[in-house]
């Protein structure tokens, strides 16, 4: 039985070997692959050079693992990156591009510069279009927080007429957890005047319950499973706290490390 083969044709009316073919798929695909793991490591080093390396230039600098997470602390504050992170989104892309690399050499293609421009040109567009529209925690400044529909532990707080501060966590993220007691003296101090602290996770609802049941949290947690508030606020880092005043309308954002006493005092008159 005579074997089935797909040819080509070139632009000259020449035929092509299909191995020719099948060679200009792969390359296109691993170039595809290649440009995407550049873009994607970017992205992480933004992330890296805009929240860790600020706080690792300044004094007293000190690093751990802790919770699976890489904790990064100084005078400036502390931020963290899950160590996951690392091995997917940058050595998974480093690999991506060896292999790229080494198939280009091997299989060489004139079209290689026009498939790179037009992958590149599409990343830059849906990234330029995302940055442009994306929600920032800064936007919120000035307006009314949202209406909190969160799965709490217990019964839910009275907000209205009662400053706010909620703050995005989890149990994983050090600097998260280092910021407990941080916020269980701020409710303990002012919670005669009012004041409703409530943590927000998005995580699986056993796991916050189990770590709850191991260390103190002396103000309200919540669940927001699907991300909807978080989403909705902006926020892309954890820990992230939003500071609302009596009226509900949101006066501070930011690191909960940079909360103080005197702005929990405005956000009371």
């Amino acid at each position: 039985m005579p074997s089935t083969r797909f040819w080509c044709f070139s632009s000259s009316g020449k035929t092509a070997h299909p191995i020719m073919k099948l060679s200009a798929v792969i390359r296109f695909l691993f170039l595809t692959l290649a440009i995407l793991a550049v873009a994607w490591s970017s992205g992480i080093a933004y992330v890296f050079y805009s929240h860790i390396a600020p706080i690792a230039h300044a004094t007293n600098f000190n690093w751990s693992i802790a919770h699976g997470a890489l904790v990064v602390r100084s005078s400036a504050g502390s931020g963290s990156t899950p160590v996951a992170v690392f091995v997917i989104l940058i050595g998974i892309p480093l690999i991506a591009i060896v292999a790229a690399w080494w198939l280009n050499r091997v299989l060489p293609a004139k079209s290689l510069l026009i498939q790179g421009g037009s992958i590149v040109a599409a990343i830059g567009l849906v990234a330029l279009g995302y940055g442009l529209t994306r929600t920032k925690p800064d936007a919120w400044v000035g307006r009314l927080l949202p209406p909190l529909k969160l799965d709490y532990f217990g019964a839910p707080p009275e907000l209205a007429g009662h400053p706010v501060v909620l703050e995005f966590w989890a149990t994983w993220c050090g600097p998260c957890v280092a910021n407990i007691p941080h916020l269980n003296e701020l409710q303990a101090k002012f919670k005669d005047a009012g004041l409703v602290v409530v943590g927000v996770s998005d995580e699986n609802r056993a796991v916050v319950e189990s770590f709850r049941k191991k260390t103190a949290m002396d103000y309200f947690v919540a669940m927001d499973p699907d991300r909807s508030l978080r989403g909705r606020m902006g926020v892309t880092g954890i820990p992230h706290s939003f500071l609302a005043d009596k009226t509900g309308k949101i006066i501070w954002h930011g690191h909960p490390y940079y909360l103080t006493e005197a702005q929990i005092a405005a956000a009371l008159k």
